[in-house]
């Protein structure tokens, strides 16, 4: 289930349901599925930072990624340019 709702779950987290259902798929989509979400994720990153539910997926990314690289450069990147970079 996971795996078919990695490119909408931009769409579904603006409800508490919809951001447990985020969470739950990625606790357990594969890596690459985590990286879907991610990049799918990256256009709403200030949208989720400020709603209600929606900062909830980014914290379950924060917990079950591995791939620190790649999130730090959409995340972080997103928001604090090359400051972290120097």
């Amino acid at each position: 289930m996971a795996e078919c709702l990695q490119e909408h779950i931009a769409h579904i987290v603006h409800t508490r349901e919809g951001a447990k259902a985020g969470m739950y798929c990625v606790w357990f989509s594969s890596a690459k599925g985590r990286k879907v979400i991610i990049k799918h994720i990256k256009p709403f990153l200030d949208k989720l930072m400020t709603e209600e539910y929606g900062h909830m997926l980014l914290f379950s990314i924060f917990d079950a990624v591995d791939d620190t690289k790649l999130v730090s450069k959409v995340c972080y990147s997103y928001y604090f340019g090359d400051y972290f970079d120097r």
